[in-house]
């Protein structure tokens, strides 16, 4: 009896310590975690986003331009930003568009007009032909009529020939067509890449413009000039000039002719030495003095000798007699 209440009650002291250590690593207040020293502490949160900072530029077709002041209030974020540029382009772009329309309407009303006209002269034409009336078909084609017996002389003539004759002429005739078609083919070609040529050196000026190193030096010539994209009007029309000079076989790149209108201009360069003679300007060549004269004595106009001449009848007479 004794042995089993001693069992009981060691059993039971486990037990209470086995709860009390289980109190202990359970404890009712919260941890919390050790705060962090100096530079070691690191953000438990997302990082920060970057300040909003709008943009008030836009563009429309070929203008560039910015938000008005009194506009740009209604600028909040991103997604306004977005609403207000939309608005300014738009707006902006109907004056453009408007243009455009006139023009693209100017240009149909134009061919329609041709259309109809020529249309109208192959219904007459063909009303001709049907006819039997040829002198008034040809007429409206305007051909002459020498013209029409040479090519009737010249099928009779192929008519009569023998067949290996008809075929080498054959051959002969085509092979003039296909050059000629080829030749055509060749120009459309030749102009289709001019206008590539030129849209990439346009590019290629734009994009000289808005160099960062030059964009001052345009600046300051546009100004002086008193017109916008003087300089790259100056850029072109050298490259032209040079072209037109070589006979078409000097075509200068972009940067070539950039560097050569800076020196013509004298731009982004030290300025030279003004001349000793600050009074003649550059290009002219200075007047020389007046060469120096024996002056004037006495105020005379007239100079000290003077050839006598006849004052008199009598001296007439005298004169006359030495003559004879």
């Amino acid at each position: 009896m004794v042995d089993e209440i001693e069992s009981g009650t060691s059993v039971g002291t486990e037990i209470g310590n086995g709860a009390s250590e289980g109190a202990a690593q359970t404890p009712d207040t919260p941890q919390t975690a050790p705060e962090a020293v100096g530079d070691q502490a690191q953000p438990t949160g997302e990082s920060q986003a970057p300040a909003y900072a709008p943009n008030y530029k836009f563009k429309s077709f070929d203008y560039e331009g910015e938000i008005p002041e009194k506009f740009r209030s209604l600028i909040k974020d991103a997604e306004s930003e977005k609403e207000v540029r939309d608005i300014f382009t738009r707006a902006y772009g109907v004056d453009t568009i408007k243009t455009r329309h006139q023009e693209l309407k100017k240009n149909f009303e134009s061919v329609n007009s041709n259309f109809t006209s020529l249309n109208s002269q192959i219904e007459a034409a063909r009303s001709d032909y049907k006819r039997g009336d040829l002198d008034a078909f040809f007429d409206k084609l305007a051909i002459p009529k020498q013209q029409i017996l040479q090519y009737a002389l010249k099928t009779l003539q192929y008519n009569e020939l023998p067949p290996d004759q008809k075929a080498a002429l054959d051959a002969r005739t085509q092979a003039e067509r296909q050059a000629y078609n080829l030749e055509r083919q060749n120009q459309a070609l030749a102009e289709q890449y001019q206008t590539q040529a030129a849209q990439t050196k346009r590019l290629e000026l734009e994009y000289t413009a808005g160099r960062p190193d030059l964009a001052p030096v345009i600046s300051q010539f546009d100004a002086q000039v008193g017109k916008p994209g003087a300089f790259l009007e100056a850029v072109i029309n050298h490259g032209e000039l040079t072209w037109h000079r070589s006979g078409g076989k000097v075509d200068l790149p972009v940067a070539q002719a950039v560097k050569e209108v800076m020196q013509i201009y004298g731009l982004g360069q030290a300025k030279a030495p003004a001349p000793q003679n600050a009074g003649a300007s550059a290009g002219q060549i200075p007047v020389k003095p007046a060469p120096k004269t024996i002056p004037n004595i006495g105020g005379q106009s007239s100079t000290p000798v003077k050839s006598k001449g006849p004052r008199s009848i009598d001296d007439l007479k005298k004169l006359a007699a030495q003559m004879n």
